[in-house]
């Protein structure tokens, strides 16, 4: 009888070891969903749920001439391969918390629609394009933002870490 029990006793040890040498390696799944990218010339991109879709929010900063006229602005649009203006309404709020490395104040910002010019392809009452001034903002400041929109009472959050101004931006002429 204690034979036996001695030859059980060792084949839960070696069941047990063995079972412990794949423990630490991590599960591959061979259908994970492709990941579209992010990387563009004119703005950083983020995802964000707005209106039940998903879509891309892009930030970019407006550089100026005039000390003290520098902005960020954002836009709304479409994921994939033709992306396009997605107009939300108007009525929406869209704020920011933006710090900056090496400063410890947070700066809280609102975005406005940008003129509908900038923007003549979005239907009456919404809007795609939108602008908030960041007079303290220099050209290599290194930004994190937490862009928040509501809309209808929603709030929806998505954040931007290491945007760089002058990596993505347009200047005056």
């Amino acid at each position: 009888m204690m034979r036996w029990m001695h030859k059980l006793c060792l084949v839960g040890v070696i069941g047990f070891l063995l079972a412990g040498c794949t423990a630490g390696q991590p599960t591959q799944f061979k259908n994970e969903p492709l990941h579209h990218s992010h990387e563009r010339q004119d703005a950083m991109l983020e995802d964000i749920e707005l209106m039940n879709g998903k879509y891309h929010v892009g930030l970019t900063a407006h550089l100026s001439n005039e000390p003290g006229k520098n902005e960020l602005d954002i836009f709304f649009e479409t994921m994939g391969d033709d992306p396009q203006p997605v107009a939300i309404p108007l009525s929406a709020k869209v704020t920011a918390r933006v710090t900056r490395a090496g400063d410890d104040q947070a700066y809280s910002l609102e975005f406005k629609p940008v003129d509908k010019q900038e923007r003549s392809s979005d239907p009456d009452g919404k809007c795609s394009r939108f602008s908030a001034g960041a007079p303290w903002m220099k050209a290599e400041d290194k930004l994190d933002l937490v862009l928040t929109v509501i809309i209808d009472g929603l709030a929806k959050k998505c954040t931007f870490i290491g945007f760089v101004p002058k990596d993505k931006s347009h200047q005056d002429k």
